[in-house]
């Protein structure tokens, strides 16, 4: 068991090594996943006294070496980038280089950035070295997804980002330049969000995380309500049947469109554009890089 355990525990190293996805962390977790593997083994090639082994010797060598195998299964790939991070290091470390090199993005218009009330919803600190803008659709697969990395960019750099949303909804009912049935119930979802806004700021971060995690058909004002302590659901209702945050979603749109936005997820940090999910390590690989060369 423990045999096999090590085995295991290197044949993970050296598809890390071969697929350059070499980190500190990930070669410490099997070098310490190696060494217990090793123990066990020198335990139990450790001459015996008794010709019998009692039951509870064996039992505790061979559950240990189960534990062994299965961290080497759970465990160390939990210790490696992100799930959808199939990019290798250094193909992400090139590519930021890349981007950092070229400069900001050219825009074919100025983004427009307007203060709350009734603007753009915000986080962290305005005048952070780090400006993110991101174009987002309640529906669309890539940008939940991004949400949840934007999420662990603001804990890990803290004062040191700002985040700007922006809707981008990729729906006939409220984008001109959809012409067909594509993200239903995009629009709706950005004015329920903006609605919660509405009522008291901090909600509406609360209901852009509630939509983000929530599969769409489950997504109702009576669902964001029991999320959300003290939001008035008559108030959400009549917010929307108003349709007076639907105005500003348009706005978006309309920049969108001056911008020459036409994919999602779209953002910008610090002027450069990104028109694809990115994985964690990626966009903490480009903060860092624009970090250093603010000298912040």
């Amino acid at each position: 068991w423990s045999g096999l355990g090590f085995l295991v525990a290197l044949q993970k190293i050296i598809a890390l090594i071969q697929y350059q996805k070499v980190c500190i962390t990930c070669v410490s977790g099997h070098i310490i996943l190696i060494t217990l593997a090793l123990l066990v083994w020198l335990r139990i090639k450790r001459p015996v006294t008794s010709a019998v082994i009692s039951p509870p010797t064996v039992f505790r060598q061979l559950g240990l070496s189960v534990i062994l195998i299965l961290l080497s299964f759970w465990v160390v790939p939990n210790l490696t980038m992100d799930s959808k991070g199939r990019e290798g290091i250094q193909a992400i470390r090139q590519w930021v280089g890349q981007i950092v090199e070229q400069g900001p993005t050219p825009f074919p218009d100025t983004i427009i950035l307007n203060s709350y009330p009734g603007g753009d919803y915000t986080l962290g600190n305005p005048t952070a070295p780090i400006q993110i803008i991101s174009f987002h659709d309640f529906e669309c697969p890539y940008c939940r997804e991004m949400s949840k990395v934007f999420k662990r960019i603001r804990k890990r750099f803290k004062n040191q980002v700002h985040f700007v949303m922006k809707n981008h909804p990729m729906d006939h009912n409220c984008h001109p330049e959809i012409d067909r049935p594509m993200h239903l119930n995009a629009c709706k979802f950005a004015q329920i969000a903006r609605c919660a806004g509405r009522q008291k700021q901090p909600w509406f971060w609360d209901a852009y995380s509630f939509i983000n995690s929530t599969p769409p058909a489950d997504i109702t004002t009576e669902a964001l309500a029991q999320a959300i302590p003290d939001l008035s659901v008559s108030k959400l209702g009549t917010c929307l049947e108003s349709n007076q945050e639907l105005t500003r979603i348009e706005t978006d749109i309309y920049q969108t469109s001056r911008l020459a936005i036409s994919y999602n997820p779209t953002f910008f940090v610090n002027g450069h554009r990104i028109q694809r999910y990115l994985p964690f390590y990626a966009l903490e690989v480009l903060i860092e890089r624009l970090l250093a060369s603010t000298g912040k």
